[in-house]
């Protein structure tokens, strides 16, 4: 039998409750799917996994009886980690140069259309599929659900938002002079370049929505769609570089769902400083106060969500970069960066 099925009946009999209880907690529609799972008969999907072992107080590793160091309630599992364990057998594959078609062949799968519906999300797993993954890309169960290695503490994504004058782009280029692990991801916007610098390597402006639709993250925000292909991102991340995204705001929450573990910097000019450069680029007055007011609702509503992990205030000299600096290489693991608002230790 299974593993996770074993557990779930052992945990099932020790909780002294009834399968007719266990299938209202976790949401099946009649007790007859608790008792197949129970003998054997049928596996249980992993986003069903995630309430069983919220039901019993386990972690889904300990359903799993994964191989980990340390193993308990810590060790979390949840819908969120779903996209991660996507992308990273995403990243795998192409890490090891194995084309979709290779993939489902080795696997016995009709063609590569199944592992990109894989890929996507659109395919409920269950452990003996997660292990003959794990198996044909040479890796483990463990690591692909990003237990068991430092990856899943680090960010594999760096978003750097901020509203125009902020100084984003220059920050993204010297941090790419800088370190030659980190790379920029070609960002598209159907907005026109008002000055020829916004026309670099890190973005495209004028893009057409032919170009936007090509891209399979798209954002939409003041009157202008902004769009990039997580191909750029998993190609990167396969290779062993950081990957770094000057974004739009609206791209943030598009890229921080397929990219769980990103890291999200807003920065934000001091607004005498934005104000002089905003006029340089051409904007209008009443645009300034306009994109002024935008910025604000965004550090507000920052406090009360998950969009951004800090806001750093850029006063157009070298104590923002060393900041920026020392944010992506504390990673997730110190919350707590002199210069920066982190905005997850202000959370309750």
């Amino acid at each position: 039998m299974n593993p996770a099925n074993e557990n779930i009946k052992k945990l099932l009999w020790k909780s002294k409750m009834t399968q007719e209880q266990l299938t209202k907690k976790v949401g099946y529609k009649d007790r007859s799917s608790i008792n197949k799972i129970v003998n054997g008969e049928i596996e249980v999907p992993l986003n069903k996994l995630i309430k069983f072992a919220e039901v019993f107080n386990v972690s889904v590793a300990q359903l799993m009886d994964l191989n980990l160091l340390n193993d308990n309630n810590e060790n979390t599992f949840d819908l969120q980690n779903m996209n991660e364990l996507y992308s990273n057998i995403k990243i795998r594959r192409k890490k090891l140069k194995i084309t979709q078609e290779e993939l489902a062949a080795k696997m016995g799968l009709k063609s590569g259309v199944s592992i990109n519906r894989i890929e996507k999300g659109y395919v409920e797993l269950s452990q003996s599929r997660l292990e003959e993954l794990a198996r044909h890309l040479d890796t483990t169960v463990e690591k692909l659900m990003g237990f068991g290695t430092t990856e899943n503490t680090l960010a594999k994504l760096i978003i750097l938002a901020g509203l125009p004058g902020s100084g984003r782009s220059y920050m993204v280029h010297k941090m790419v002079e800088n370190n030659p692990n980190i790379t920029m991801i070609k960002r598209y916007s159907t907005r026109n370049a008002w000055i020829p610098e916004c026309e670099n390597a890190d973005s495209i402006e004028g893009a057409t929505k032919e170009d936007i639709q090509k891209c399979d993250i798209r954002g939409f925000g003041f009157g202008v769609e902004y769009g990039c292909k997580s191909e750029d991102i998993d190609t990167a991340i396969s290779q062993g570089k950081l990957p770094i995204i000057v974004g739009g705001v609206a791209l943030v929450a598009p890229l921080r769902k397929i990219y769980p573990n990103s890291l999200s910097i807003f920065l934000m000019a001091d607004p005498a400083m934005q104000k002089t450069v905003m006029l340089r680029q051409g904007h209008t007055l009443e645009t300034i106060h306009e994109r002024m007011e935008y910025q604000n609702s965004i550090i507000f509503d920052a406090f009360s969500t998950s969009l951004h992990d800090f806001i750093v205030i850029n006063n157009y000299n070298k104590v923002a970069e060393e900041v920026l600096y020392d944010i992506i290489a504390n990673g997730y693991a110190d919350a707590n960066i002199k210069g920066a608002i982190s905005l997850k230790s202000l959370k309750v």
